[in-house]
């Protein structure tokens, strides 16, 4: 089973999308997550064709910062909970190969922003008896040394992200 989680720039870009196309053909790629502004919905759902089903949260977030896409023939979701920063759900691979919970996180940029999701990881954690994988971008840093080159990280900026991977 093969999955990934990613964030290409310019995927709004109709050149962007024929090298996604293009790389799909080429992986085995069977689930993905990619951030998807609306207007472009119906466009990138023809692009990625009839072997691929796709959800999003846009009933949570306008701009589509969630897509959770996966070819249906090999792959069963159950989505459990969808918010504007995670999607968590149940994967199986129908070849009965692998099968587990996961969570795709794309975090807000504030900490404020962040608490409510973070929160909801923790209660998540606290009923998980399974394999669980977390594919994220929760767009803070776990160390006041993360970040090079730009504006220092505080550790009150790190803490919460920090204590919820404790």
């Amino acid at each position: 089973m093969i999955f990934c989680s990613w964030n290409i720039k310019g995927l709004n870009q109709s050149f962007r999308q024929k090298k996604l196309k293009l790389f799909l053909s080429h992986t085995k790629i069977n689930l993905f997550r990619k951030k998807i502004r609306s207007n472009k919905k119906d466009t990138i759902t023809k692009l990625l064709g009839r072997e691929m089903t796709c959800t999003a949260d846009y009933n949570m977030d306008q701009t589509g910062r969630i897509w959770l896409c996966w070819k249906h023939q090999q792959v069963k979701v159950t989505i459990e909970l969808a918010t504007s920063q995670m999607v968590h759900y149940y994967m199986e691979d129908k070849g009965f190969r692998f099968a587990s919970f996961m969570t795709f996180v794309y975090g807000y940029n504030t900490c404020g922003g962040r608490k409510e999701m973070l929160e909801q990881l923790r209660e998540i954690h606290q009923n998980m008896n399974e394999l669980w994988v977390i594919l994220s971008d929760f767009n803070t840093g776990l160390s006041v040394t993360d970040r090079l080159n730009r504006a220092p990280i505080q550790q009150t900026d790190i803490q919460d992200f920090h204590d919820c991977i404790e």
